[in-house]
C-alpha cells in the first residue's frame, strides 16, 4: 500500500501563542482577549488575604547587612510559628 501524501491545510493565518511570544510583540490579537462581561471576578475576601501574607526575601540572608538579615529571620520566625503562610 502505498503512503499518502500529506499537504497542508490552508485556511487562512491563525495566531499562535508561541509565534506571538517569539515576535515579541507589544499587540495582544482580539481573539486572546475575554470581553469584560466574561472576565472573572476579583473576590474581596481574597484581596483582603494577600495583604496578611508575609514576602521574606531570602537573597537578604546571604548579603551581609546584619539588619536586613535580622528583620528577614524576624519575618520568617512569625510566620513559622503562626503557620497561616501553609496553608
Amino acid at each position: 500500500m502505498d503512503p499518502i501524501p500529506v499537504s497542508a491545510i490552508k485556511i487562512g493565518h491563525i495566531d499562535d501563542v508561541q509565534e506571538l511570544r517569539k515576535s515579541k510583540s507589544s499587540h495582544i490579537p482580539e481573539r486572546f482577549i475575554r470581553d469584560t462581561t466574561e472576565r472573572p471576578k476579583l473576590d474581596k475576601d481574597i484581596v483582603s488575604l494577600t495583604n496578611n501574607i508575609p514576602v521574606i526575601d531570602l537573597s537578604k540572608f546571604f548579603k551581609g547587612n546584619k539588619d536586613k538579615f535580622l528583620n528577614e529571620i524576624s519575618k520568617l520566625t512569625v510566620s513559622c510559628q503562626d503557620g497561616a503562610s501553609f496553608r
